[in-house]
């Protein structure tokens, strides 16, 4: 799978006919904060320290949702250095290996690595890790996520092309190995 986030395609009869809220409300999981959500207007993201009641808000985009998946790994990971979250690492084998141990350090055993579509230029290989080619990570740069995205967050799309998403865990479900230059 190359998609970053669990995908939940929604359709027609989830809102009125021809309508599209501004935002929705979700449950999430208390302990799995920060969040980052889809927000309004001219910011692309929100980052909420925690949940209110157990529910976070994310805004509805009307652009689509091209970009969406390295816009938030690049969020993630600027993120991530700033906080010292260690999830960060140089783009090399020993790099990408150190950003697959983040993961498993938290317990997620089934960890995929998504990379260039054009591969990532050296050997790599690591037991029980899945790594799939995709078309929205550039050169220089890999992405480990738990197999089951669930865990990490959703993206949920409209047939009019607009799109809601909300990332829980993200200091310690989404790890890179990456260059400088892309951050």
């Amino acid at each position: 799978m190359d998609d970053l986030l669990a995908v939940n395609p929604w359709g027609r009869k989830a809102f009125k006919q021809g309508s599209t809220p501004i935002a929705m409300e979700f449950q999430v999981n208390r302990e799995l904060h920060p969040y980052l959500v889809t927000a309004a207007g001219k910011s692309k993201f929100i980052w909420l320290p925690k949940a209110r009641n157990g529910r976070v808000r994310a805004a509805f985009r009307e652009e689509g949702r091209a970009s969406l998946f390295l816009d938030i790994v690049k969020e993630v990971a600027v993120c991530g250095r700033d906080n010292e979250w260690d999830n960060v690492f140089g783009y090399s084998p020993e790099g990408l290996m150190k950003a697959v141990e983040h993961l498993r350090y938290y317990g997620i055993s089934e960890v995929e690595v998504l990379i260039p579509a054009k591969g990532f230029g050296f050997g790599f290989e690591s037991p029980g890790v899945t790594v799939s080619k995709t078309k929205w990570v550039p050169e220089g740069m890999a992405v480990a996520v738990p197999k089951d995205r669930n865990c990490l967050g959703f993206v949920a799309d409209l047939p009019s092309g607009s799109f809601v998403s909300v990332v829980h865990n993200p200091s310690r479900g989404l790890a890179v190995a990456v260059r400088d230059e892309h951050l």
